[in-house]
């Protein structure tokens, strides 16, 4: 981790290409390593957080099964199934499913710009 915050010092020289790979991984080990010390510091026995994301075939699958299942099973619960629910009485449980779906991902939009705000006082675009 330390390589890598040192290597940004000297992101003018080195292709654009390449720091967002360097990005990637530094996401990753961070979210990583930041998540094992909370939980082993709450004594708790989190779920995993990746599962092993590398190896994912598809979006599909690195999105929804392998990127951070815990926020997918989240945003499940507290989103999508209380607006299918809500939905199904006013329209048909096909476009109920895609109000809740679309819905899900606004509101997962909106978390990370927040995220990014909060991060790097970027203004929301």
């Amino acid at each position: 981790m330390v390589i890598m915050f040192r290597v940004y010092d000297y992101g003018d020289q080195i292709h654009p290409k390449l720091i967002l790979i360097l990005y990637c991984f530094h996401i990753y080990f961070s979210l990583e390593i930041i998540l094992a010390i909370v939980a082993a510091l709450a004594q708790l026995e989190l779920e995993p957080q990746f599962n092993e994301p590398y190896l994912s075939t598809s979006l599909q699958d690195f999105w929804g099964r392998r990127w951070i299942p815990m926020v997918t099973s989240i945003l499940r619960v507290t989103i999508y199934n209380p607006t299918r629910r809500s939905m199904t009485h006013v329209v048909s449980h096909k476009w109920a499913s895609l109000l809740a779906i679309f819905t899900t991902f606004v509101v997962s939009g909106l978390m990370h710009k927040l995220i990014f705000y909060y991060i790097g006082r970027l203004r929301p675009t």
